[in-house]
């Protein structure tokens, strides 16, 4: 992410501000505090983020051969990539709409960026 700077940028139509909230969950110490990302949310012109996305190709069969083979070798190793989302590289074409609106503490004053 960069945070915006020009006034221009900000009040540009091409884009669109991911809604975002925060979920709290008591039972994880590790990781508290989640972001939850709404990209369903519809705009104005009843248009949502999840319709003009680039959309990746059907994975479903590609992971049934990927889990045969696995149980075919002595080891395995799984692991959780819900955490990995914030740190893929989104096409440049595609950041404008992402744009995040944040505050770093209630007294401070809102900050917007992309998402990179």
């Amino acid at each position: 992410m960069e945070e915006v700077l020009s006034n221009d940028e900000i009040t540009s139509d091409d884009g669109f501000f991911l809604p975002h909230r925060s979920v709290l969950r008591s039972g994880n110490r590790a990781c508290p505090l989640r972001v939850v990302f709404n990209g369903s949310r519809k705009t104005d012109l009843n248009i949502s983020l999840n319709c003009v996305f680039s959309k990746g190709g059907v994975i479903q069969v590609i992971l049934l051969s990927i889990m045969l083979r696995a149980r075919q070798q002595a080891y395995f190793f799984s692991c959780d990539i819900r955490y990995m989302f914030r740190h893929i590289e989104n096409n440049p074409e595609e950041r404008l709409f992402q744009k995040l609106l944040w505050k770093q503490g209630l007294n401070e004053p809102h900050q917007i960026c992309p998402n990179l």
